[in-house]
């Protein structure tokens, strides 16, 4: 009797092979049994890797349309984000539009200017200045006195920017 060892590896790796191809083999009776036995089997061996082949090729496929698919839903979530933040955007740009309307001191539209900006262009601090001329001697100086800033800057409020001073005169 043969080792079992040996048994278990014909049974794992040709059994299924060779019990097909004699099944096969039995049923078409041919004139030389061991010629089509070897021609069936390397047509087996030709299919199988072509059945590999071919899986691995659906599965190639299926994960590039998975891939496909997820981009697809990343590409709808921003743009819905997206939509999402425009029309916030939109609301407090009418929110704002609609106070500027209604306020009838100058000071309090521009500290709300400044607000507005500083949030919605995520900048901290704005200021707001207005160009005048201040004497110098006998000259005049263009500077720029602070009219407005955000809350955390009102300091700014007491200052003058000379123009070789600033970066923004």
């Amino acid at each position: 009797t043969p080792p079992v060892m040996d048994v278990e590896y014909l049974k794992k790796n040709v059994g299924e092979a060779l019990s097909e191809g004699l099944t096969e083999t039995v049923l078409q009776a041919p004139p030389d049994s061991v010629d089509y036995l070897g021609k069936w089997l390397l047509n087996y061996v030709k299919l199988k890797r072509e059945g590999k082949a071919k899986a691995k090729e659906i599965a190639m496929a299926e994960k590039s349309m998975k891939m496909i698919n997820m981009q697809a839903i990343s590409a709808a979530k921003v743009q819905m984000a997206m939509t999402k933040s425009k029309k916030a955007v939109q609301e407090k740009l009418k929110a704002f539009n609609a106070f500027l309307e209604e306020v009838n001191h100058t000071q309090l539209y521009f500290d709300r200017l400044c607000q507005h900006l500083s949030e919605n262009l995520v900048i901290p601090n704005v200021y707001l200045g207005e160009k005048v001329e201040r004497p110098k001697g006998e000259e005049k100086e263009e500077v720029l006195k602070y009219i407005a800033a955000t809350s955390g800057q009102k300091f700014m409020l007491t200052k003058l920017l000379k123009k070789d001073e600033g970066s923004t005169f």
